[in-house]
């Protein structure tokens, strides 16, 4: 676990790049968290990954590039990035926000986009 003076973040399989794809039936490729997020995080990833991603913010917001705007996605949501497309997304100093993530992939995993990349929220 790595430790500031207030934020706190979790990489399960470290900080070495997990961008991979794998000929098991699903492997997660690594898994953690930011929570009370204190300062500007912004990444950028113009092809994307080779995996997918599941994101859940569980308390404050992101800011995430969806089809070419910006969308301010809320606690309780799950966003799907998948394989290939750009990721852009931001959680602010201010936001004081908690994230989960999941990168995975395998040859068991379904195609989510036939299921629907993008965010799911809370009613």
């Amino acid at each position: 676990m790595v430790e500031g003076d207030f934020m706190e973040s979790y990489y399960g399989r470290g900080t070495v790049s997990t961008d991979k794809t794998s000929d098991e039936f699903i492997r997660v490729n690594n898994f953690g968290y930011n929570k009370r997020i204190n300062q500007n995080i912004c990444t950028i990833r113009e092809n994307g990954r080779v995996d997918y991603q599941i994101m859940y913010i569980d308390k404050g917001y992101g800011n995430f590039l969806l089809d070419g705007k910006f969308v301010k996605v809320k606690s309780g949501s799950i966003i799907i990035l998948p394989p290939f497309e750009k990721n852009h997304y931001e959680f602010s100093a201010d936001s004081l926000s908690d994230y989960y993530w999941i990168h995975f992939t395998g040859v068991g995993v379904p195609d989510l986009r036939a299921v629907g990349a993008g965010v799911a929220t809370p009613n």
